[in-house]
C-alpha cells in the first residue's frame, strides 16, 4: 500500500480533536488524531497514514523532519506549513539534556526567547519560512517524491514572498484559512473542530492530484 506521508503543527496533528486532547492540561494526545485530515485523505485514497506532526511546531522544525524521514520512492508527501513566527534552536545532545532542539516564540516566557525576540522580525521570519518551504519541496523533487504544498498562514506569507524563489507544488489560496476559521472549533476551543478537518481535506483532495 502507498503510503501518505504528512508532516505540520497541530493542525495537522489534531490537536483538540476528540481522541488527542487531555482536558485537564489543555495540551494534546500522545498520538495524532484520526479525525484529522491525513487520515481523513489516507482512508479516502487508501493509503497507509504516517503522520509526522508536532504540536506548536515551527517551519524550521518541520522542514527538519523532513531532511530525517526516511521515504519510500512511493510515498506521497503533503505538508500544511505552520506559522512562521516561530522558530527553534538546535543545540548538541548530551547524556542529561538528549533533545536536539528547543522551540523558542514570542509567547514563551524563557530567557532564549526573550532574547530571540530582539532579533527576528516578523519580516525575517517570513523570508526564513519561505526558504524552509523552498529547501523542503527542492530536497523532495530531488528525490522524485510527490509532494504538495499548503500554509497555515496565508496573509504574511503572500505579502513577502521573494520572487526569486520557485515553486511547482505550493498551493496559497485562502479558501482553505477560511474553512479553518469559520468552521467548528475543536475542544480547546482554539483548533479547527471535525468539520474543519474534514472540509480542509476535501480542499486538499480538490486541488491536488492525489
Amino acid at each position: 500500500m502507498n503510503r501518505l506521508i504528512a508532516f505540520g503543527c497541530s493542525i495537522t496533528y489534531g490537536h483538540g480533536l476528540e481522541d488527542c486532547f487531555d482536558p485537564i492540561t489543555n495540551r494534546a494526545g500522545p498520538y495524532p488524531s484520526k479525525f484529522a485530515w491525513p487520515s481523513i485523505i489516507g482512508e479516502k485514497l487508501g493509503k497507509e497514514v504516517i503522520n509526522k506532526a508536532t504540536p506548536g511546531a515551527s517551519n524550521l522544525e518541520i522542514l527538519h523532519h523532513i531532511l530525517n524521514f526516511d521515504f519510500l520512492k512511493d510515498d506521497t508527501v503533503i505538508i500544511l506549513w505552520s506559522y512562521p513566527f516561530r522558530d527553534m534552536i538546535f543545540r548538541q545532545p548530551t547524556l542529561s539534556s538528549p533533545m536536539l532542539y528547543s522551540p523558542v516564540g514570542a509567547w514563551l516566557d524563557d530567557d532564549m526567547s526573550k532574547n530571540w525576540v530582539k532579533t527576528h522580525s516578523d519580516y525575517d521570519m517570513v523570508i526564513r519560512s519561505w526558504y524552509n518551504i523552498h529547501h523542503a519541496e527542492t530536497y523532495l523533487n530531488l528525490h522524485q517524491l510527490s509532494n504538495f504544498n499548503f500554509s497555515a498562514n496565508i496573509k504574511h506569507m503572500k505579502e513577502h514572498r521573494p520572487k526569486y524563489l520557485n515553486y511547482k507544488n505550493l498551493y496559497l489560496d485562502e479558501l482553505h484559512l477560511l474553512l479553518l476559521h469559520h468552521n467548528d472549533k475543536a475542544l480547546d476551543n482554539n483548533h479547527p473542530g471535525p468539520i474543519a478537518q474534514l472540509k480542509l481535506a476535501e480542499y486538499m483532495l480538490y486541488n491536488v492530484s492525489l
